[in-house]
């Protein structure tokens, strides 16, 4: 097994192919859409999300270090993206939302984990909506330290309270279960 690709519960962990970033704009509009009403506006929701995120991934041009990684299982179910500029920041954590709560998001945080500390990194961030207290829970469980509420803009979905999130030991969120 390579170290690319990392099974768990018949997942497979993998570089996602630029041609599959139309699949995760989708997956991430439905995830949006399900964690995100009463979080984001409404409006945004039904209406502006789809042709946002689409052109978002049609521009997406990871460089360097930056990974875009899916898990497959019998198609994609959930992806990741870090970038790497300056310091690893999870932009992107999404798993379908009838597939979630089965070990998936856990395998990508891992296996992002796992290939930056191949990369020589020790640690990486992200911001979690303070309403998305579901997500807060996971990254709790995945041992992150959490910081102060802040208030950030959404380019097209108005402002949001949340929260930044670190690992301090990438070692550590790779061998969590």
């Amino acid at each position: 097994m390579s170290s690319d690709q990392l099974h768990a519960r018949s997942v497979i962990i993998r570089d996602a192919a630029p041609s599959e970033f139309p699949t995760l704009a989708m997956l991430q509009v439905r995830s949006w859409r399900d964690v995100y009403r009463g979080i984001l506006p409404d409006s945004y929701l039904d209406d502006e999300i789809d042709e946002d995120l689409t052109s978002r991934w049609a521009e997406l041009r990871p460089s360097g270090d930056d990974l875009v990684l899916v898990a497959d299982r019998d198609g994609i179910v959930g992806f990741i993206t870090v970038w790497c500029n300056p310091s690893p920041y999870v932009d992107n954590l999404h798993v379908e939302p009838g597939k979630r709560s089965g070990g998936v998001g856990a395998h990508l945080m891992r296996s992002a984990a796992h290939r930056l500390i191949q990369n020589g990194y020790e640690r990486m961030s992200l911001y979690v909506a303070a309403g998305n207290t579901r997500a807060a829970a996971f990254y709790r469980r995945l041992g992150g330290e959490f910081g102060e509420v802040e208030r950030l803009h959404q380019k097209n979905g108005g402002d949001v309270d949340a929260i930044e999130v670190v690992w301090t030991n990438l070692a550590k969120l790779a061998s969590v279960p």
